[in-house]
């Protein structure tokens, strides 16, 4: 209203002294100022010519400068541009942001601006501006700083120094650990018991699984390692992988088919990933090309990759690759140096769908950060190591005769050393007549093994045991313990002391 009430008064010097009375739609078409007495005469004038307002030189000169605008976004956001791609910095990380994020982004900051302009282009034209600022391009050469530092949503720890530091958009971390980091936070006894069940006890093999996942926390690609899980059906390797995958944002995992990653576009969906997974690993041998983009993969190696709709690129592959199967891995060419990358965790045991628990992996939500940091703690002490992961444990050996290998014979030789202990100690031979169910006993036994430090199997690979040992002297059969109660298994013939 301040240029309207500036051109009215400069209009009003150009005119004649004396005054005009005006009627009627005639008095929109004169372009001077003019005085009625009659009612708001004047105020319908005044409203009239804002209308007109854009038309004038000065309402011109505030049309929204894309260029402009763009500048002040850069000053107030962090973006990085890599590889063709937009990041932002967020929650302790550059994400990747779709234009219709950015776009979204820029209606909070310029609406009015918008509104004024009439078209949403204009969030357009500002993007453009944006992605030619070439200050904001990083490289490869950018994720050097984060080769030792693990980003989580509140800052990074530097494992180098064991410090953490608030976050730094200085530093290019793509990827980070979905958490808020605190020190010193409790242990994760729940999951500890969990590995222990789910690897027969075997401690060595446990540490393997706390080092793996420490890896994959981790931004080291040093270890060069391609991760399987091989085993058993229904052994719990798809629900340990999907574990660890809730570790990071939905956006930073991909689930990629080994068969398929000779194919078009396929190389393209780890850019900007921490984690790429397969857990249906075929039996089929594996086809050349595959095992070729693999170590491709895992090695550091520069890829190439064709990406929709843009132009073909080139990058460094920083997600860490999990597979997994029930059955050998196998390839239609003899290839050493591929088998020896493969960091194998071997899954020997079944767990019974009567005491598979679908909702284990929301068990160990409190206890997230915990395992994270022990998880750290094994990947510090791995890297001391050169990368030599605990245990020694080959892809395919479980597959080898695996009734008569000697890591099997002397892994069910320290468990059934444990249980005959057990027997000894808390229990006693009685007549078919007594009973105890095997729920009790696995109880008992849980308690034996914790009074000892040693790691106790499940409740059905106990009684697995039990049989086996006491054959001809127990009964294993369902029998209600009180009536009204449901069945309930029982061993008959041996009693708790």
């Amino acid at each position: 209203q301040m240029n309207l009430c500036k051109l009215e008064q400069a209009e009003q010097m150009k005119q004649p002294q004396s005054q005009v009375v005006v009627q009627g739609a005639a008095a929109g078409a004169l372009l001077g100022p003019k005085f009625m007495n009659v009612g708001n005469f004047k105020i319908a004038q005044t409203r009239l010519r804002q209308r007109e307002l854009p038309e004038t030189a000065p309402a011109k000169e505030q049309k929204p400068n894309a260029s402009r605008l763009a500048r002040m976004v850069v000053e107030k956001v962090q973006f990085a541009i890599y590889k063709d791609g937009m990041y932002l910095f967020e929650d302790g990380r550059y994400k990747l942001v779709t234009p219709n994020r950015i776009k979204r982004l820029l209606n909070s900051f310029f609406r009015g601006e918008a509104e004024r302009y009439g078209f949403a282009k204009l969030y357009s034209d500002i993007i453009d501006f944006i992605d030619c600022e070439q200050e904001l391009v990083v490289d490869d050469k950018a994720f050097e700083s984060t080769m030792y530092k693990i980003a989580f949503a509140n800052g990074f720890l530097d494992t180098i120094n064991g410090r953490f530091y608030l976050p730094d958009p200085r530093i290019f971390f793509t990827s980070n650990v979905a958490l808020n980091y605190v020190e010193g936070v409790e242990g994760c006894p729940n999951f500890d018991h969990y590995l222990m069940q789910i690897m027969g006890g075997d401690y060595s093999l446990v540490e393997r699984v706390y080092e793996v996942i420490g890896i994959i926390l981790s931004n080291d690609l040093n270890a060069k390692a391609i991760f399987c899980a091989q085993g058993v059906t229904n052994s719990s390797k798809s629900t340990l992988i999907k574990f660890i995958a809730s570790f990071f944002d939905e956006e930073l995992v991909t689930a990629l088919s080994v068969g398929d990653m000779d194919k078009n576009f396929a190389l393209s969906e780890v850019i900007g990933k921490a984690l790429c997974v397969d857990t249906e690993l075929p039996a089929a041998p594996l086809k050349t090309g595959s095992v070729s983009k693999l170590k491709q993969l895992s090695s550091m190696d520069p890829l190439t990759s064709d990406v929709k709709y843009k132009e073909r690129v080139k990058f460094i592959c920083r997600a860490k690759i999990f597979l997994a199967t029930n059955h050998p891995v196998q390839l239609t060419h003899e290839d050493m140096a591929f088998m020896k990358r493969i960091v194998a965790i071997p899954f020997y045991y079944e767990i019974p769908k009567s005491e598979c628990n679908p909702e284990i992996i929301k068990s160990f939500e409190l206890e997230k950060l915990a395992i994270a940091q022990k998880a750290i703690n094994y990947y510090c002490m791995l890297r001391q190591r050169n990368y030599v992961f605990s245990g020694e444990y080959e892809v395919n050996d479980m597959f080898v005769g695996a009734e008569t290998s000697l890591r099997t014979q002397s892994l069910l030789s320290e468990r059934d050393a444990l249980v005959r202990s057990f027997l000894e100690e808390c229990c006693q031979m009685t007549s078919l007549d007594e009973l105890e169910s095997t729920a009790a006993l696995h109880s008992a036994y849980l308690e034996f093994c914790t009074r000892y430090n040693a790691f106790p199997c499940d409740q059905k690979c106990l009684t697995a045991i039990l049989k086996q040992m006491l054959a001809g002297q127990i009964v294993h059969m369902k029998r209600r313990l009180s009536p009204g109660a449901n069945p309930c298994s029982v061993l008959c013939g041996l009693v708790l002391k």
